[in-house]
Protein backbone atom coordinates (compact mmCIF):
# COMPACT_ATOMS: atom_id res chain seq x y z
CA UNK A 1 0.00 0.00 0.00
CA UNK A 2 1.52 3.36 -0.88
CA UNK A 3 2.31 5.68 1.56
CA UNK A 4 1.28 9.33 1.64
CA UNK A 5 3.87 11.59 2.65
CA UNK A 6 4.42 15.40 3.01
CA UNK A 7 7.68 17.31 2.15
CA UNK A 8 7.65 20.96 0.77
CA UNK A 9 8.74 21.34 -2.72
CA UNK A 10 11.18 24.54 -1.01
CA UNK A 11 12.17 23.36 2.64
CA UNK A 12 12.82 25.96 4.98
CA UNK A 13 16.44 25.02 6.57
CA UNK A 14 15.37 22.69 10.15
CA UNK A 15 11.77 22.16 9.09
CA UNK A 16 10.88 18.06 8.79
CA UNK A 17 9.21 16.07 6.88
CA UNK A 18 6.77 13.41 7.42
CA UNK A 19 3.30 11.88 7.06
CA UNK A 20 0.30 13.79 6.20
CA UNK A 21 -3.00 13.71 3.79
CA UNK A 22 -3.08 14.58 0.32
CA UNK A 23 -2.83 18.60 -0.95
CA UNK A 24 -3.38 20.13 -3.69
CA UNK A 25 -0.93 19.32 -6.20
CA UNK A 26 0.89 21.68 -8.39
CA UNK A 27 0.30 21.81 -11.94
CA UNK A 28 3.07 20.18 -13.98
CA UNK A 29 5.85 22.56 -15.51
CA UNK A 30 6.02 21.85 -19.32
CA UNK A 31 8.00 24.33 -21.62
CA UNK A 32 10.10 24.16 -24.81
CA UNK A 33 14.04 24.68 -23.83
CA UNK A 34 15.71 27.51 -25.57
CA UNK A 35 17.78 26.82 -28.54
CA UNK A 36 21.58 26.35 -27.50
CA UNK A 37 24.11 27.98 -30.22
CA UNK A 38 26.10 25.60 -31.97
CA UNK A 39 29.89 25.70 -31.40
CA UNK A 40 31.62 27.92 -34.39
CA UNK A 41 32.50 25.60 -36.90
CA UNK A 42 30.09 22.73 -36.34
CA UNK A 43 28.64 21.36 -38.98
CA UNK A 44 25.36 22.26 -39.35
CA UNK A 45 23.39 19.21 -40.96
CA UNK A 46 23.49 15.06 -40.30
CA UNK A 47 22.77 12.75 -43.00
CA UNK A 48 21.33 9.15 -41.82
CA UNK A 49 21.62 6.40 -44.90
CA UNK A 50 19.10 3.25 -44.91
CA UNK A 51 20.16 0.12 -43.42
CA UNK A 52 22.34 -2.15 -45.77
CA UNK A 53 23.67 1.32 -46.74
CA UNK A 54 27.76 0.89 -47.31
CA UNK A 55 30.90 3.31 -47.17
CA UNK A 56 30.20 3.34 -51.03
CA UNK A 57 27.07 4.98 -50.31
CA UNK A 58 28.48 7.62 -48.81
CA UNK A 59 31.69 8.21 -51.10
CA UNK A 60 29.20 8.38 -54.43
CA UNK A 61 27.10 11.19 -51.73
CA UNK A 62 29.55 13.21 -51.28
CA UNK A 63 31.13 12.98 -54.71
CA UNK A 64 27.78 14.18 -56.39
CA UNK A 65 27.32 17.02 -54.46
CA UNK A 66 31.07 18.12 -54.33
CA UNK A 67 30.89 18.40 -50.75
CA UNK A 68 34.22 18.44 -48.86
CA UNK A 69 33.86 19.98 -45.17
CA UNK A 70 32.88 16.82 -43.60
CA UNK A 71 33.91 16.95 -39.73
CA UNK A 72 32.71 13.50 -39.07
CA UNK A 73 31.67 10.03 -40.85
CA UNK A 74 29.53 7.50 -39.45
CA UNK A 75 30.23 3.67 -40.79
CA UNK A 76 29.58 1.12 -38.12
CA UNK A 77 27.17 -2.21 -38.04
CA UNK A 78 24.70 0.26 -36.43
CA UNK A 79 24.44 3.35 -38.96
CA UNK A 80 26.08 5.10 -41.89
CA UNK A 81 26.59 8.44 -42.35
CA UNK A 82 27.92 11.83 -41.96
CA UNK A 83 28.00 15.43 -40.47
CA UNK A 84 28.56 18.46 -42.92
CA UNK A 85 27.96 21.83 -44.24
CA UNK A 86 25.39 21.11 -47.34
CA UNK A 87 23.92 23.88 -49.94
CA UNK A 88 20.23 24.14 -50.88
CA UNK A 89 21.40 22.24 -54.11
CA UNK A 90 23.19 19.11 -52.09
CA UNK A 91 20.07 18.78 -49.62
CA UNK A 92 17.99 18.28 -52.62
CA UNK A 93 20.48 15.73 -54.21
CA UNK A 94 21.15 14.03 -50.92
CA UNK A 95 17.34 13.62 -50.83
CA UNK A 96 16.44 11.97 -53.87
CA UNK A 97 19.18 9.25 -53.46
CA UNK A 98 17.84 5.89 -52.68
CA UNK A 99 19.96 5.02 -49.65
CA UNK A 100 19.48 8.20 -47.99
CA UNK A 101 16.96 7.96 -44.62
CA UNK A 102 17.08 10.88 -43.80
CA UNK A 103 18.57 14.41 -43.02
CA UNK A 104 18.48 16.28 -39.61
CA UNK A 105 20.13 19.37 -38.12
CA UNK A 106 22.52 19.57 -35.88
CA UNK A 107 21.84 20.95 -32.43
CA UNK A 108 23.42 21.83 -29.62
CA UNK A 109 22.95 20.11 -25.87
CA UNK A 110 24.65 20.37 -22.78
CA UNK A 111 26.28 18.14 -19.94
CA UNK A 112 23.92 17.87 -16.81
CA UNK A 113 25.93 18.52 -14.69
CA UNK A 114 24.87 -21.59 -5.69
CA UNK A 115 27.11 -19.54 -7.81
CA UNK A 116 30.99 -18.68 -7.15
CA UNK A 117 30.91 -15.15 -5.42
CA UNK A 118 31.09 -12.43 -7.84
CA UNK A 119 32.06 -9.28 -5.00
CA UNK A 120 35.31 -8.41 -3.52
CA UNK A 121 35.99 -7.77 -0.01
CA UNK A 122 36.01 -3.99 0.54
CA UNK A 123 39.65 -3.01 1.92
CA UNK A 124 39.66 0.04 5.05
CA UNK A 125 38.19 2.90 3.22
CA UNK A 126 35.07 5.30 4.02
CA UNK A 127 32.31 4.14 2.32
CA UNK A 128 31.01 5.43 -1.04
CA UNK A 129 27.12 6.21 0.90
CA UNK A 130 25.26 6.63 -2.86
CA UNK A 131 26.85 3.15 -3.77
CA UNK A 132 25.49 1.92 -0.21
CA UNK A 133 22.13 3.93 -0.42
CA UNK A 134 21.83 2.15 -3.86
CA UNK A 135 22.48 -1.69 -2.63
CA UNK A 136 25.91 -1.58 -4.79
CA UNK A 137 28.24 -2.48 -1.29
CA UNK A 138 27.17 -3.08 2.06
CA UNK A 139 30.26 -1.48 3.21
CA UNK A 140 32.21 -4.92 3.31
CA UNK A 141 32.06 -6.32 -0.31
CA UNK A 142 31.29 -4.58 -3.59
CA UNK A 143 31.30 -6.16 -7.09
CA UNK A 144 33.83 -7.29 -9.37
CA UNK A 145 34.84 -5.54 -12.46
CA UNK A 146 32.04 -6.12 -14.79
CA UNK A 147 31.73 -8.65 -17.96
CA UNK A 148 31.28 -5.48 -20.42
CA UNK A 149 32.87 -2.02 -20.92
CA UNK A 150 31.42 0.93 -20.59
CA UNK A 151 31.26 4.00 -22.63
CA UNK A 152 31.26 7.66 -20.95
CA UNK A 153 29.70 9.62 -23.86
CA UNK A 154 30.80 13.16 -21.97
CA UNK A 155 34.11 15.46 -21.09
CA UNK A 156 36.22 12.57 -21.60
CA UNK A 157 37.73 10.80 -18.42
CA UNK A 158 41.23 11.47 -16.73
CA UNK A 159 43.76 9.62 -18.97
CA UNK A 160 46.32 10.05 -16.75
CA UNK A 161 44.55 8.62 -13.20
CA UNK A 162 45.43 4.90 -13.35
CA UNK A 163 45.16 4.56 -9.91
CA UNK A 164 41.66 5.28 -9.84
CA UNK A 165 40.14 4.38 -13.59
CA UNK A 166 40.92 1.31 -15.84
CA UNK A 167 40.09 3.40 -19.08
CA UNK A 168 40.74 3.16 -22.70
CA UNK A 169 41.30 6.50 -24.44
CA UNK A 170 39.16 5.90 -27.66
CA UNK A 171 37.55 8.53 -29.40
CA UNK A 172 37.87 12.84 -29.65
CA UNK A 173 34.67 13.56 -31.46
CA UNK A 174 35.19 17.59 -30.65
CA UNK A 175 38.64 17.61 -32.11
CA UNK A 176 39.48 14.08 -33.99
CA UNK A 177 42.96 13.30 -33.82
CA UNK A 178 43.55 14.64 -30.08
CA UNK A 179 43.33 11.84 -26.86
CA UNK A 180 39.71 11.59 -25.44
CA UNK A 181 41.64 13.56 -22.15
CA UNK A 182 38.75 15.41 -20.03
CA UNK A 183 39.31 19.41 -20.14
CA UNK A 184 36.48 19.94 -17.43
CA UNK A 185 36.31 17.00 -14.97
CA UNK A 186 32.12 16.37 -15.76
CA UNK A 187 33.36 12.97 -17.47
CA UNK A 188 35.79 11.99 -14.74
CA UNK A 189 33.30 11.84 -12.18
CA UNK A 190 30.95 10.13 -13.94
CA UNK A 191 33.41 7.53 -14.37
CA UNK A 192 34.32 7.34 -11.15
CA UNK A 193 30.69 6.75 -9.83
CA UNK A 194 30.52 4.27 -12.79
CA UNK A 195 33.59 2.08 -12.11
CA UNK A 196 36.25 3.95 -9.46
CA UNK A 197 38.79 1.25 -7.75
CA UNK A 198 38.38 0.90 -4.04
CA UNK A 199 42.54 1.09 -3.66
CA UNK A 200 42.52 5.00 -3.01
CA UNK A 201 40.71 4.54 0.15
CA UNK A 202 38.62 7.92 0.27
CA UNK A 203 35.41 7.17 -0.02
CA UNK A 204 35.26 7.57 -3.76
CA UNK A 205 34.77 4.23 -5.85
CA UNK A 206 32.16 3.06 -8.48
CA UNK A 207 29.24 0.66 -8.48
CA UNK A 208 31.22 -1.37 -10.65
CA UNK A 209 34.92 -0.75 -9.25
CA UNK A 210 37.59 -1.45 -11.61
CA UNK A 211 35.38 -2.02 -14.51
CA UNK A 212 36.71 -1.25 -18.06
CA UNK A 213 35.82 1.93 -19.07
CA UNK A 214 35.91 3.63 -22.42
CA UNK A 215 36.58 7.50 -23.00
CA UNK A 216 34.61 9.40 -25.48
CA UNK A 217 35.02 12.99 -25.61
CA UNK A 218 31.82 14.42 -27.20
CA UNK A 219 31.63 17.24 -24.46
CA UNK A 220 33.82 20.27 -24.90
CA UNK A 221 35.68 21.83 -22.08
CA UNK A 222 32.61 24.03 -21.50
CA UNK A 223 29.65 21.91 -21.40
CA UNK A 224 28.26 21.76 -25.14
CA UNK A 225 27.90 19.24 -26.83
CA UNK A 226 25.59 18.66 -30.38
CA UNK A 227 24.15 15.94 -32.34
CA UNK A 228 27.08 15.50 -34.84
CA UNK A 229 29.45 14.66 -31.80
CA UNK A 230 27.36 12.75 -30.23
CA UNK A 231 26.13 10.13 -33.04
CA UNK A 232 30.19 10.48 -33.55
CA UNK A 233 30.41 9.06 -29.97
CA UNK A 234 28.33 6.02 -30.73
CA UNK A 235 29.66 5.35 -34.22
CA UNK A 236 33.16 4.71 -32.54
CA UNK A 237 31.69 1.99 -30.22
CA UNK A 238 29.67 0.70 -33.01
CA UNK A 239 33.06 -0.36 -35.07
CA UNK A 240 34.60 -1.74 -31.42
CA UNK A 241 32.56 -4.89 -30.91
CA UNK A 242 35.89 -6.53 -29.77
CA UNK A 243 35.50 -4.14 -26.27
CA UNK A 244 31.87 -5.58 -25.51
CA UNK A 245 30.73 -2.48 -24.65
CA UNK A 246 26.79 -2.89 -23.82
CA UNK A 247 26.29 0.18 -21.84
CA UNK A 248 26.83 3.99 -22.33
CA UNK A 249 26.09 7.16 -20.64
CA UNK A 250 24.31 10.11 -21.93
CA UNK A 251 24.76 13.00 -19.32
CA UNK A 252 23.56 16.05 -21.20
CA UNK A 253 20.41 17.15 -22.94
CA UNK A 254 18.83 19.88 -24.77
CA UNK A 255 15.33 20.81 -26.52
CA UNK A 256 13.47 18.39 -28.62
CA UNK A 257 11.25 15.56 -28.29
CA UNK A 258 10.08 11.95 -29.15
CA UNK A 259 7.91 11.75 -32.02
CA UNK A 260 7.31 7.98 -31.25
CA UNK A 261 9.35 7.04 -34.62
CA UNK A 262 12.18 6.84 -33.76
CA UNK A 263 13.35 10.33 -35.19
CA UNK A 264 12.25 9.64 -39.02
CA UNK A 265 8.87 12.13 -38.44
CA UNK A 266 11.10 15.14 -36.87
CA UNK A 267 14.12 14.40 -38.87
CA UNK A 268 15.87 13.74 -35.15
CA UNK A 269 19.54 12.32 -35.62
CA UNK A 270 20.28 11.60 -32.62
CA UNK A 271 16.92 9.78 -32.00
CA UNK A 272 17.81 7.54 -35.24
CA UNK A 273 21.08 7.00 -34.00
CA UNK A 274 20.12 5.61 -30.45
CA UNK A 275 17.76 3.70 -31.89
CA UNK A 276 19.58 2.02 -34.39
CA UNK A 277 22.30 1.13 -32.10
CA UNK A 278 20.22 0.03 -29.71
CA UNK A 279 18.68 -2.39 -32.29
CA UNK A 280 21.75 -3.39 -34.37
CA UNK A 281 24.18 -3.33 -31.41
CA UNK A 282 22.20 -3.99 -27.99
CA UNK A 283 23.60 -1.15 -26.71
CA UNK A 284 21.81 0.30 -23.68
CA UNK A 285 22.07 4.48 -22.91
CA UNK A 286 21.31 6.07 -20.08
CA UNK A 287 20.74 9.51 -20.03
CA UNK A 288 19.73 12.12 -17.58
CA UNK A 289 16.23 13.15 -17.01
CA UNK A 290 17.48 16.99 -16.65
CA UNK A 291 17.77 19.74 -14.34
CA UNK A 292 14.88 21.91 -15.00
CA UNK A 293 12.33 20.43 -12.29
CA UNK A 294 10.04 19.97 -15.15
CA UNK A 295 8.59 17.61 -17.51
CA UNK A 296 11.45 16.17 -19.61
CA UNK A 297 8.68 15.13 -22.37
CA UNK A 298 10.30 18.36 -24.19
CA UNK A 299 14.39 17.42 -23.29
CA UNK A 300 15.76 15.11 -25.02
CA UNK A 301 17.29 12.54 -25.24
CA UNK A 302 15.59 12.30 -21.88
CA UNK A 303 12.02 11.91 -23.79
CA UNK A 304 13.41 9.15 -25.88
CA UNK A 305 11.23 5.65 -25.04
CA UNK A 306 14.15 3.95 -26.04
CA UNK A 307 16.92 5.05 -23.29
CA UNK A 308 16.61 4.73 -19.64
CA UNK A 309 16.22 8.28 -18.26
CA UNK A 310 17.46 9.02 -14.82
CA UNK A 311 15.88 11.46 -12.51
CA UNK A 312 17.05 12.91 -8.90
CA UNK A 313 16.85 11.85 -5.51
CA UNK A 314 18.39 12.99 -2.32
CA UNK A 315 20.81 10.91 -0.50
CA UNK A 316 22.64 12.56 2.60
CA UNK A 317 23.27 8.73 4.74
CA UNK A 318 23.58 5.95 2.84
CA UNK A 319 20.65 4.98 4.66
CA UNK A 320 16.52 5.14 3.85
CA UNK A 321 14.25 6.76 6.85
CA UNK A 322 14.98 10.38 6.39
CA UNK A 323 17.25 10.54 9.18
CA UNK A 324 19.92 11.98 7.27
CA UNK A 325 21.36 15.73 7.97
CA UNK A 326 20.72 18.35 5.14
CA UNK A 327 22.60 17.84 2.09
CA UNK A 328 25.94 20.26 2.64
CA UNK A 329 26.07 22.11 -0.86
CA UNK A 330 22.57 22.57 -1.49
CA UNK A 331 19.62 24.80 0.21
CA UNK A 332 16.34 23.69 0.27
CA UNK A 333 16.58 19.69 -0.21
CA UNK A 334 16.01 16.87 2.35
CA UNK A 335 17.60 13.56 2.81
CA UNK A 336 15.15 10.75 0.97
CA UNK A 337 13.43 13.19 -1.32
CA UNK A 338 13.15 13.58 -4.85
CA UNK A 339 15.74 16.59 -6.22
CA UNK A 340 12.47 18.46 -6.77
CA UNK A 341 14.39 21.90 -7.09
CA UNK A 342 16.31 20.80 -9.82
CA UNK A 343 15.13 17.01 -11.04
CA UNK A 344 13.02 16.66 -14.45
CA UNK A 345 10.23 14.26 -14.05
CA UNK A 346 7.87 12.35 -16.46
CA UNK A 347 4.04 12.52 -16.61
CA UNK A 348 3.02 10.84 -20.17
CA UNK A 349 2.54 7.14 -18.92
CA UNK A 350 5.13 6.43 -22.41
CA UNK A 351 7.56 7.94 -20.27
CA UNK A 352 7.26 6.61 -17.08
CA UNK A 353 8.12 3.08 -18.13
CA UNK A 354 11.57 4.48 -18.70
CA UNK A 355 12.18 6.17 -15.95
CA UNK A 356 14.08 5.43 -12.93
CA UNK A 357 16.00 7.46 -9.96
CA UNK A 358 19.74 7.46 -8.47
CA UNK A 359 21.09 9.79 -6.24
CA UNK A 360 22.24 13.01 -7.64
CA UNK A 361 22.69 16.56 -4.93
CA UNK A 362 26.04 16.66 -3.22
CA UNK A 363 27.65 13.27 -4.60
CA UNK A 364 30.78 13.17 -3.72
CA UNK A 365 33.11 11.73 -6.68
CA UNK A 366 36.34 11.66 -8.44
CA UNK A 367 37.83 14.74 -9.94
CA UNK A 368 40.54 15.35 -12.05
CA UNK A 369 44.23 14.51 -10.63
CA UNK A 370 45.17 11.70 -8.58
CA UNK A 371 43.20 11.22 -5.37
CA UNK A 372 41.86 14.06 -5.87
CA UNK A 373 37.61 14.29 -5.04
CA UNK A 374 34.83 16.55 -5.49
CA UNK A 375 31.32 17.48 -4.77
CA UNK A 376 28.71 17.93 -7.70
CA UNK A 377 24.76 18.37 -8.04
CA UNK A 378 22.57 17.23 -10.62
CA UNK A 379 20.88 14.46 -13.09
CA UNK A 380 24.46 14.06 -14.69
CA UNK A 381 25.54 12.21 -11.47
CA UNK A 382 22.16 10.02 -11.17
CA UNK A 383 23.19 8.58 -14.45
CA UNK A 384 26.38 6.84 -13.79
CA UNK A 385 24.47 4.99 -10.33
CA UNK A 386 22.48 3.64 -13.12
CA UNK A 387 25.22 2.84 -15.57
CA UNK A 388 27.17 0.45 -13.13
CA UNK A 389 23.86 -1.22 -12.26
CA UNK A 390 23.54 -2.43 -15.69
CA UNK A 391 27.05 -3.33 -16.18
CA UNK A 392 26.94 -5.58 -13.18
CA UNK A 393 24.03 -7.01 -14.41
CA UNK A 394 25.59 -8.55 -17.61
CA UNK A 395 27.67 -9.92 -15.28
CA UNK A 396 31.11 -9.63 -13.47
CA UNK A 397 35.16 -10.83 -14.59
CA UNK A 398 37.14 -12.98 -12.52
CA UNK A 399 39.96 -12.02 -14.44
CA UNK A 400 41.07 -10.74 -18.29
CA UNK A 401 39.13 -8.13 -19.99
CA UNK A 402 35.47 -7.29 -20.95
CA UNK A 403 33.60 -10.41 -22.80
CA UNK A 404 36.41 -12.48 -21.66
CA UNK A 405 36.09 -16.04 -20.45
CA UNK A 406 36.42 -16.22 -17.28
CA UNK A 407 33.41 -14.71 -15.59
CA UNK A 408 30.43 -15.38 -14.62
CA UNK A 409 26.77 -14.22 -16.25
CA UNK A 410 24.20 -12.30 -15.26
CA UNK A 411 20.63 -11.83 -16.00
CA UNK A 412 21.18 -8.87 -18.60
CA UNK A 413 23.57 -11.35 -20.51
CA UNK A 414 23.04 -11.46 -24.00
CA UNK A 415 18.89 -9.66 -23.45
CA UNK A 416 17.89 -6.96 -26.05
CA UNK A 417 18.27 -3.20 -24.67
CA UNK A 418 14.30 -3.14 -24.18
CA UNK A 419 14.33 -6.46 -22.07
CA UNK A 420 17.40 -4.52 -19.96
CA UNK A 421 15.51 -1.18 -19.40
CA UNK A 422 12.23 -3.23 -18.47
CA UNK A 423 14.61 -5.43 -15.65
CA UNK A 424 16.34 -3.18 -14.49
CA UNK A 425 13.14 -1.00 -13.54
CA UNK A 426 10.70 -4.11 -12.90
CA UNK A 427 13.79 -5.26 -9.77
CA UNK A 428 13.79 -1.95 -8.60
CA UNK A 429 9.95 -2.09 -8.34
CA UNK A 430 9.94 -4.90 -6.81
CA UNK A 431 12.63 -4.33 -4.08
CA UNK A 432 11.36 -1.22 -3.38
CA UNK A 433 7.49 -2.51 -2.99
CA UNK A 434 8.94 -5.40 -0.97
CA UNK A 435 10.78 -2.98 1.58
CA UNK A 436 8.74 -0.16 1.70
CA UNK A 437 10.94 2.08 3.46
CA UNK A 438 13.60 1.93 1.08
CA UNK A 439 12.15 4.64 -1.42
CA UNK A 440 12.24 8.54 -1.44
CA UNK A 441 9.71 10.87 -0.76
CA UNK A 442 8.13 11.25 -4.38
CA UNK A 443 8.73 7.54 -5.51
CA UNK A 444 5.44 5.34 -6.47
CA UNK A 445 5.15 4.37 -3.10
CA UNK A 446 5.84 7.87 -1.01
CA UNK A 447 3.32 10.55 -2.75
CA UNK A 448 5.36 13.73 -1.84
CA UNK A 449 2.75 16.77 -0.97
CA UNK A 450 3.20 19.89 -3.65
CA UNK A 451 4.99 18.10 -6.21
CA UNK A 452 3.61 18.63 -9.39
CA UNK A 453 0.35 17.45 -10.76
CA UNK A 454 1.09 13.96 -12.36
CA UNK A 455 5.07 14.01 -11.80
CA UNK A 456 6.65 11.02 -11.96
CA UNK A 457 10.45 10.21 -10.51
CA UNK A 458 10.55 6.44 -10.58
CA UNK A 459 11.55 3.45 -8.19
CA UNK A 460 15.12 4.29 -6.27
CA UNK A 461 17.72 2.32 -8.70
CA UNK A 462 18.38 -1.49 -6.35
CA UNK A 463 21.79 -2.46 -7.39
CA UNK A 464 22.05 -4.71 -4.85
CA UNK A 465 19.94 -8.05 -6.57
CA UNK A 466 23.10 -9.26 -8.38
CA UNK A 467 25.85 -10.54 -5.66
CA UNK A 468 26.19 -13.83 -5.48
CA UNK A 469 28.14 -16.66 -3.20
Amino acid sequence: MAKVCLGLLILVVGASAGFAGKATPAKAKVQTLPPIPLRPGAPLFIVILKDGSSQLDINRLLAITGVTNVKHQYASPAFYGFAADLTSLAQTLILADASVQMIGLNQAMTMQQGLAENWLALPNSEVAINQERIGATDGERVYKPAVVGVAILDTGIDLNDTSRFNVLDAKNCVNPGSPAQDDNGHGTFIAGTVAGKTNLGDGVFGVAPGSWLVSVKVIDSTGVVDFADAICGINWVGNWPAFFIKVASLAFSGPGADDGSCGSVNADALHVAICKATSHLGLTFVAAAGNQAQDFATIVPAAYDEVLTVTGMVDTDGLPGMRGPLPSCYIGEIDDRCAATISNYATTAADKLHTIAAPSLCVRGAAMGYNTTTTMSGTSMAVPHVVGTLAVCWGTLNNGYPGGWDSQRGPCWGQSSAWIRNYIISESANWNNANEDWGFLGDPNHWLSGAPLGAYYGYLVWAGGFFTG
